[in-house]
């Protein structure tokens, strides 16, 4: 019994695995080695990468997390809801004008065309000289409207972490996005983040996120242009904490030619959600509940390590009784 007590006295400090400051999630399904295990729909030569990047969630949603998963929906008039690739083709499309536009506006076109969303499902852009427009897809939306009957329902799994700097200082906001993208990686989402000021969309399928700050340290995207990163596949990037916002680091693109100027970190501007209620989120994040510690896993994994020597120990036991030295 002696040496059973040492060797259990021991096993925290003989399982440095156990004890690791990060945690990883990645959405359901999703194998970053295997590009069949998520989407990356390519934009082309058109501005439209936030709904490439949102198209990619979408055809996530709808095959692992949607109320249905993964029957297909149908809209109000019985159209089918597209799979895959075909969620970006089918609205690209539809809009009239390729512009610049967001992900949670096609989050809530595809799930609640009918429910008076976007001035009754009038898109709202901004010209280059921030003059808004209005451009109306045709095409039924709506897919989702027997689940989300209203406004209010659809806005609660379709939407979009906005920039909330006048309220909270720089450095909660970095906190309370970080947070934000752990909830929903962890309940098996993926999510279109904006990048280089707002004139940019990635997709993010994983992260890892420090124990301790809480902060996301290393990102999984795919980019629909290639523009920062890979369009070819998913990428894996660094995440600095820069003291006011979160910042991706291309590891492997360290030099990036944007508007002639060449950049190595693109700030994190927005976090586009669909498939969580954000209530839940903003209570989670609010509360400011904390990244489970891996070391959690310790004592369990400890108490495995014990039965396997109690284990050997008894058949040790049994083997030295039959005469088998």
């Amino acid at each position: 019994m002696k040496d059973l007590l040492i060797f259990v006295a021991l096993t925290p400090f003989t399982a440095p695995l156990l004890q690791a400051a990060e945690i990883t999630f990645f959405a359901s399904g999703v194998d970053p080695n295997d590009p069949s295990t998520y989407y990356n729909v390519q934009q082309g030569n058109t501005p439209t990468c936030w709904a490439a990047s949102g198209g990619n969630v979408i055809a996530h949603w709808q095959k692992y997390n949607a109320p249905n998963a993964p029957a297909i929906a149908q809209s109000p008039e019985g159209a089918y809801a597209p799979q895959g690739d075909d969620v970006y083709w089918t609205y690209r499309s539809l809009y009239n004008g390729y512009s610049g536009g967001w992900a949670s506006t096609l989050y809530r076109y595809w799930l609640g065309h009918h429910s008076g969303l976007g001035l009754n499902g009038y898109y709202p852009i901004s010209d280059a000289d921030g003059v808004l427009l209005v451009n109306k897809p045709s095409g039924s939306g709506g897919f989702y409207e027997s689940y989300y009957k209203t406004m209010e329902e659809v806005q609660k799994v379709a939407w979009a972490w906005l920039d909330v700097g006048d309220i909270l200082s720089e450095k909660n906001y970095t906190l309370e996005l970080s947070r934000a993208i752990y909830y929903s990686l962890s309940a098996g989402h993926a999510l279109v983040i904006d990048v280089k000021n707002h004139s940019h969309a990635i997709t993010l399928w994983g992260a890892s996120f420090d124990t301790e700050t809480q902060l996301m340290t290393t990102a999984w995207v795919t980019d629909s242009s290639g523009a920062l990163f890979s369009k070819t596949g998913m990428s894996k990037i660094l995440i600095n904490d820069a003291g006011e916002k979160l910042t991706m680091n291309g590891e492997h693109y360290a030099g990036i030619s944007i508007v002639g100027r060449w950049v190595a970190e693109q700030t994190i501007d927005n976090a586009h959600f669909l498939g969580l209620n954000s209530d839940d989120v903003m209570a989670f994040v609010r509360s400011g509940v904390p990244i489970p510690e891996p070391s959690a896993f310790a004592l369990p994994a400890g108490m495995a390590v014990l039965g396997l020597a109690l284990l050997r120990r008894r058949k040790r036991a049994g083997l030295n009784s039959a005469g088998v030295a």
